[in-house]
This record gives structure tokens, C-alpha cells and sequence, in this order.
């Protein structure tokens, strides 16, 4: 009985459902990438292959693979990123490659020289998750160099964040950018925020959820209330709980424009 009900409790995708679930590390400087298989140990897969002898670089190659309710989580700095595979490559005394995706994953034949099994990746929107705070993600497929600190999430991007005041911000990307060196996250290429307070654009949006704070940066960046109000300029600062928008300048030369109506009511 006891045992029963323990299994019940932690039937929960976001609990990983044995107590040292299988747990891979890829370290840079003093930042620490972690991928951790969630899902039982009889369902999908860990597959931990070391180097040969006759490798010259030393690869210590991995995958790990959940089946559905469960997936693998992967942390990158403040992002927690959910996926059904996820690849690792790491060289000993070297830097290392992760990859995470939808797709299938077969074991080959038993053979005393074969480990790794065929990986096929199948890529789709709305297949790998992100989640940074109250900010929920979607995308197609991670990729994280261990040489250069950077983990890329292609899109297509569709996200939101619901507000306190009942409202929901949604948008879309065409990538996110992961600077782990730096502990920033970026939405990359035609973003766009939309409240039903506000809809803004830029090519490029440096995103924290902690502090509720978003910096659009364009040729220009352009914001536009439900009233009609407009501000636009290079680089606009986004209040991701008000939708309040301030615009600064890092130039002189900095194009800032803006048109306003005090009599207009708040959005509410």
C-alpha cells in the first residue's frame, strides 16, 4: 500500500518519478547546463556512450529520451526547456554540444561495437517548451554550444504571459538566444508583443520575466496603445505587468517620436 501511494504522488510530469533520476551536466566558466530524464526508468531512454580507444578527441556521446506525459528539462540560465530527446556530445577535457527536439530514436542491432542508437530529429513547431517565470513558450528545436555559452531556439516562437489585471501578453519570434555567459535571454526577428492594452514591435527583444522588464530594440522599435498612442524610437522599455512603455536612447542621434492623448481613458 505504501508503495502505491507514493508511485500515485509522483505521477506528475513535473516531478521527476524516481528519486535520482538520470542527470547530465555541461559546465561553462561557473554557469552549469543541466538535462534531467523525468519520466520512469522503464519508459524511454538513457544511452551513455564513452569514448573508444581509437577515439582521438575523446566523445562521451548521450541521449536521453521521455515518453509522453514526462519529457527531459533542460535549464539554461533563468529557462527551464522541456523536449522528448535531448543529445549531448562532450569531449573529454573539451567543451561539449546539446541538442534537444521532437522525433524518434532507435536502438541498433547488438553489437560489441555499436552504442549509440539512430537518432532521427523531426523538428515541428510547438514541440520544445520554455518556461522563464509566468512566461510560457513554445518552439521547434535547442541548440547549446558549450564553447561559446549560447543556446538557440528556433522558431517559429509563440509565447504569453498572463498579467495581474486579468490581461494575457502574447507574442512571437522567429528565434530565442540564450546568452549564458551574460544570464540574458533574447527574442530574435519580427517580435511582437501584444496586450489588449498594446501592441508593440522590434527586431529584437532582450526579455526578463523577474523584473518584469522587456528592452525592444529596432529600425525603430514601435509601440502602439488601444488609444491611438504611439512612441517610436530605437530602443523602448516594455513594463511586461503595466504595459507601460518608456522610450530611451543609447544615441544622440536616436530617432524618438511619440504621439499622446491625456484625455484618453486607461486601458483597462
Amino acid at each position: 500500500m505504501v508503495f502505491g501511494v507514493v508511485a500515485l504522488a509522483q505521477f506528475d510530469p513535473e516531478i521527476p518519478a524516481t528519486p535520482f533520476p538520470p542527470t547530465l551536466t555541461l559546465e561553462r566558466n561557473d554557469k552549469t547546463i543541466v538535462a534531467i530524464k523525468y519520466g520512469p526508468d522503464d519508459k524511454g531512454l538513457v544511452i551513455d556512450c564513452l569514448p573508444k580507444d581509437e577515439d582521438i578527441e575523446r566523445v562521451t556521446r548521450s541521449v536521453y529520451v521521455d515518453e509522453a506525459p514526462y519529457s527531459v528539462h533542460v535549464t539554461v540560465d533563468k529557462n527551464i526547456i522541456k523536449a522528448q530527446v535531448v543529445v549531448a556530445a562532450k569531449k573529454e577535457n573539451g567543451d561539449g554540444q546539446l541538442e534537444a527536439y521532437s522525433g524518434t530514436v532507435e536502438r541498433q542491432p547488438d553489437s560489441n561495437d555499436t552504442c549509440f542508437p539512430i537518432v532521427k530529429p523531426d523538428p515541428k513547431p510547438n514541440t520544445v517548451f520554455v518556461t522563464q517565470g509566468k512566461t510560457k513558450l513554445t518552439g521547434s528545436r535547442l541548440d547549446y554550444s558549450q564553447e561559446t555559452g549560447v543556446a538557440i531556439i528556433a522558431g517559429p516562437i509563440v509565447f504569453e504571459r498572463p498579467q495581474d489585471s486579468g490581461d494575457v501578453l502574447r507574442g512571437n519570434s522567429e528565434k530565442i538566444t540564450i546568452n549564458v555567459d551574460e544570464e540574458k535571454t533574447f527574442l530574435e526577428g519580427k517580435v511582437i508583443l501584444k496586450s489588449k492594452c498594446r501592441e508593440s514591435s522590434a527586431d529584437r527583444v532582450e526579455y526578463d520575466d523577474k523584473k518584469n522588464r522587456a528592452i525592444l530594440e529596432g529600425k525603430p522599435a514601435r509601440s502602439t496603445g488601444a488609444d491611438g498612442s504611439e512612441v517610436v524610437g530605437e530602443r523602448l522599455e516594455y513594463n511586461l505587468e503595466t504595459n507601460d512603455v518608456i522610450v530611451t536612447s543609447s544615441d544622440e542621434g536616436s530617432p524618438v517620436t511619440g504621439t499622446f492623448d491625456d484625455e484618453a481613458a486607461p486601458c483597462k
